[in-house]
């Protein structure tokens, strides 16, 4: 169970911040000494009581029968975003999904606070966490060195605009409202969730995309190449979203089309992609473009 922390759990929550930042820390080798701001060796009551009273953060642990197994903290800022702190599981607790389940709820609580995007600081050089972090939606924005790490400090952001999981519907009203210019850094991820039509938000997404024709003909066209190997994924597209393309943008789609029907790939005959592109071309015809 996720919840919200109270002030006597405090020393508790900083003992879970410290025991699971220290196996970072053994790990790539810093110390009290060579790292002393570090979390593992920095984290006190103290500070936390302040985070709390002074800058009313929202704290939050995962609860296992009583004990506080995980942590986070959300900091919120100016502009509608919000940082991500302190996010950890206790060594004994992990490979059970505690650390996605804490990143989910600070999702849906970061939204429910008005937050469009949050933000995360990790150690650069910990590769396996930066990949952990881009599964979930960031994206690396910068790295910046101080002369107090023995570290580079990384820094990574997520549009919570954006689904969350594959039945996060939640956020489709604030993106229906997006114009061209403020949707399109934003394809690229909503274009992934069309890989799979069972997911409720890949049943939502065809008509958000078609209120965007001008500007999602790349991402068709990207998606249809032949080294994408997700051939299923060119399905989906073509069947979902082709149909529906006014003719001058479709006229642009049409050479792909046209490949995969000519110089199909063995993904694409075990797919069946080659079938749908044919239709897709014979259905053209009929609306005066040449297949």
């Amino acid at each position: 169970m996720i919840r919200e922390i109270k002030q006597e759990d405090i020393e508790a929550c900083t003992a879970v911040i410290r025991e699971s930042f220290r196996t970072v820390a053994d790990e790539m080798g810093f110390t009290p000494d060579n790292a002393p701001r570090f979390t593992a060796f920095a984290t006190t009551a103290e500070r936390l009581y302040a985070q709390l009273a002074d800058e009313h953060r929202v704290m939050c642990a995962c609860y296992d029968d009583g004990q506080i197994a995980g942590y986070y903290s959300l900091q919120l800022q100016g502009q509608s975003e919000c940082e991500l702190n302190n996010l950890c599981v206790l060594p004994r607790y992990r490979h059970r999904h505690i650390g996605y389940e804490l990143v989910q709820d600070a999702f849906v609580r970061a939204r429910t606070l008005g937050c469009t995007k949050m933000h995360i600081g990790i150690v650069e050089e910990n590769v396996r966490l930066r990949r952990w972090y881009e599964r979930l939606g960031f994206h690396h924005t910068g790295t910046k060195k101080f002369d107090f790490f023995p570290f580079t400090c990384g820094y990574m952001e997520r549009d919570l605009r954006t689904p969350v999981d594959k039945f996060d519907l939640g956020g489709m009203d604030e993106l229906e409202k997006l114009s061209d210019e403020e949707i399109a850094p934003l394809l690229t991820e909503l274009f992934v969730w069309m890989k799979d039509l069972n997911w409720p938000v890949a049943r939502a997404m065809p008509a958000l995309l078609l209120k965007h024709q001008k500007i999602i003909i790349p991402h068709i066209i990207a998606i249809l190449q032949p080294g994408q190997i997700e051939c299923d994924w060119k399905s989906n597209v073509i069947y979902e979203l082709l149909p529906f393309l006014d003719a001058e943008y479709l006229a642009q789609v049409v050479p792909s089309l046209r490949r995969i029907v000519q110089d199909t790939t063995d993904g694409e005959k075990t797919e069946e992609t080659h079938i749908a592109a044919q239709e897709m071309l014979e259905s053209s015809k009929t609306r005066g473009l040449k297949s």
